[in-house]
């Protein structure tokens, strides 16, 4: 793969993983948006529920005093409803006490109130609730429509020897919604509701529901949707419900969206201009590439002919074709010839390593047997082998293994790996060839006893222009090809290549192929 294009499926990646990414902060950025937000719900609506609980039972408790106190006149009061002195001289304690009071009165324990209610300061609802105190032992305040004032009552029983008094008073509801305002966080909103009538609004941080007009005073279905933690008010009817703005989560939402795709175009633009950055140079490689390619295919054309002239001239004149010549003369000759069959050889690797770049590599597989393919290889080596005193000992198997290869390749292959183990095996050398047969694969084996190669190297070994060995046991970069061509004619098969080295014990250098058999 390129650099242009492994750069690009890079960047994809990265475009990839980064939308990944963002699509997870943001998801989890809203997440704990709405979990901080329900926390705020949840600590606003339990301040709230303490706060008048708190502040109602303390009322209670005071109006409880207040009646205890003042027993003999609210008795009198009751003796005598028609005394305005006596029923001004208790309007003024209570005063005293309350001076936020709507209205007040007494009744007997059968809720019928002592005094006359000329201005309906006493409703239906005030009388209910009175009823409920005498059967109950207690009653719990609710929010009181009326055209002067939204209330809520509390109530107090009065004793003087035998006879039994109920003390009422009703104060305004407004005055609850100190408390709301108090919690009440930011984006939210927080009421008093009587969760058991449908969820009808009682009282806001406007004061009761009076102050702020709708048709219907119960909560919709959509403004439920908002709601973020509720909790009942002990002592009392009512609920304490927490909201958040209808704007607040989507609002968030928005910016979230629109935080997401600036990071996200950025990256974008950066990419774009990445990409035809590297389009421009992609084509300058390209051009570099096929001038380079043309120019190894000429030079390596026009080596190869005047290559093959000097040594069939060499190869008549070494064999006397021409003529007697002395010793000395073939050895320089034999030298010359040589030289020229390395040449040879490094022309032809250049042009395989050109061919397998392009795309140009073909294969003629066909079922071989492997044995015999080992056999021609050290037949065809035998002669390189005497050179340095080295010779090729081939632990024949009983059966052959059959595998699926082009025939020329893998002696190609055999060739470069035998010529190494000789050249850089131990003096006067025995090289061991062997074959092993795996899980549907067969293994060929190729073991030198030299010097042996440092497992530090191993990643560059098959790189081009490096040869295997030294005699100093250092990769030495130069011409060599032949195990990075091995490599990937190995690789084209469908097998692999590599080795195992001991330190001045040796090297196996090891081939695996899929098994025909």
């Amino acid at each position: 793969m390129s650099l242009y294009k492994r750069t690009n499926f890079i960047f994809g990646l990265l475009i990839s993983g980064l939308i990944i990414v963002l699509l997870w902060s943001a998801i989890t950025r809203l997440n704990d948006y709405k979990e901080y937000h329900r926390s705020i719900g949840q600590n606003s609506v339990q301040n709230v529920s303490e706060s008048i609980s708190s502040f109602i039972n303390e009322r209670k408790r005071l109006i409880q005093v207040f009646a205890d106190e003042h027993a003999l006149l609210i008795e009198k009061s009751a003796l005598s409803p028609h005394d305005e002195d006596i029923k001004n001289q208790l309007e003024a304690e209570i005063k005293k006490y309350f001076p936020e009071y709507f209205s007040f009165t007494v009744t007997d324990t059968k809720g019928e109130p002592y005094f006359d209610d000329f201005d309906s300061f006493i409703g239906d609802l005030c009388l209910s609730d009175i009823k409920t105190f005498i059967d109950k032992k207690t009653a719990s305040p609710r929010v009181h429509p009326h055209h002067k004032v939204y209330h809520y009552d509390l109530l107090a029983r009065v004793k003087i020897k035998n006879k039994k008094y109920i003390f009422f008073i009703s104060f305004p509801a407004d005055e609850v919604s100190v408390y709301l305002k108090s919690a009440q966080g930011i984006g939210h909103k927080v009421i008093l509701a009587l969760k058991q009538l449908d969820n009808t609004i009682e009282v806001t941080t406007a004061g009761a529901r009076n102050k702020k007009f709708r048709e219907d005073y119960r909560l919709t279905n959509e403004e439920l949707s908002y709601l973020t933690a509720e909790k009942n008010i002990a002592g009392t009817l009512w609920t304490a419900y927490d909201f958040n703005e209808s704007d607040l989560i989507s609002g968030y939402k928005t910016k979230l969206i629109f935080d997401t795709s600036f990071i996200l175009l950025i990256f974008l633009v950066i990419g774009i201009v990445l990409f035809f950055l590297l389009k421009n140079e992609e084509k300058k490689r390209l051009k570099a590439e096929a001038v380079k390619s043309e120019f190894v295919a000429v030079v390596s054309h026009e080596l190869r002919t005047p290559l093959t002239s000097i040594s069939g001239a060499i190869k008549l004149i070494e064999n006397e074709a021409l003529g007697k010549i002395n010793k000395e003369i073939k050895v320089y000759l034999n030298l010359a010839s040589n030289n020229i069959d390395r040449l040879t050889s490094l022309v032809n690797d250049i042009l395989d390593v050109k061919k397998m770049e392009t795309g140009e590599f073909d294969l003629e597989q066909k079922n071989i047997g492997l044995v015999g393919v080992v056999e021609q290889s050290i037949q065809d080596n035998a002669d390189y082998a005497k050179k340095f005193d080295a010779k090729f000992y081939f632990e024949k198997p009983i059966k052959d293994y059959i595998v699926y290869a082009d025939k020329s390749r893998l002696l190609q292959v055999l060739t470069n790996l035998l010529s190494n183990a000789v050249k850089y095996g131990a003096e006067k050398d025995i090289i061991k060839i062997y074959l092993k047969e795996l899980a549907g694969k067969i293994q060929v084996n190729i073991e030198d006893h030299g010097k042996g190669l440092s497992e530090k190297n191993k990643e560059y070994v098959f790189e081009k222009f490096t040869q295997s060995h030294s005699r100093e046991d250092e990769l030495v970069q130069g011409t060599g090809l032949g195990l990075n061509i091995a490599k990937k004619i190995i690789e084209k098969h469908g097998g692999s290549i590599s080795y195992k080295s001991k330190k001045s014990k040796g090297t196996v250098f090891y081939i695996v192929l899929p098994s025909s058999s």
